[in-house]
């Protein structure tokens, strides 16, 4: 009896740790048509390159002014900025919101974006490349699987296979 009950132990907590998989790009494209979903992220354990040609502006309808984290209304929040990838001066054709808990566990999960909004403000901050026009981005998270707690946004995107994120403090907390 020992046994079993040791068994059915360890196999509930294999299942409970094993996160789900990661967003593809047929993922990041059906939360670009509205079918939003937060999806586990799975670590590939290879560093990311870090890069800072990114802004999260708003949270929740909040223009962010410093980095005091958000605190949000409820579970369905919008998330708006852009990104530029400074490799080559565009914008990825798919980027992912990560929302990262904060309770040092180190669970993340990603939400899926695809930057088509224009942002001449942020062309022109890039010298006046063409690809950097559409690098702008809003899309709705629904957060109502989550914990209460605190979580960092930050921005991820591939690069030739390599992930890129871009962190500029931004952080919300969900009731």
């Amino acid at each position: 009896m020992k046994r079993f009950v040791s068994l059915a132990l360890l196999a509930l907590v294999a299942a409970c740790s094993r996160p789900e998989p990661v967003a593809s790009g047929d993922q990041a494209n059906a939360d670009a048509e509205g079918k939003q979903g937060l999806v586990a992220e799975v670590s590939s354990g290879i560093a990311p390159i870090l890069s800072g040609a990114c802004n999260i502006e708003a949270v929740d309808g909040v223009v962010v002014q410093d980095m005091s984290p958000i605190v949000l209304k409820n579970r369905r929040f919008v998330v708006a900025g852009w990104l530029v990838d400074e490799a080559g001066a565009d914008a990825p054709a798919a980027l992912v919101i990560r929302v990262a808990s904060q309770s040092g566990d180190g669970r993340v999960w990603q939400h899926g974006v695809v930057p088509t909004m224009e942002r001449p403000d942020v062309q022109q901050a890039h010298g006046g490349a063409a690809g950097a026009l559409k690098s702008g981005f809003s899309s709705e998270i629904d957060a109502s699987g989550l914990d209460a707690g605190t979580y960092r946004l930050t921005l991820s995107y591939d690069r030739g296979g390599q992930k890129v994120v871009c962190d500029n403090g931004r952080a919300v907390i969900i009731k």
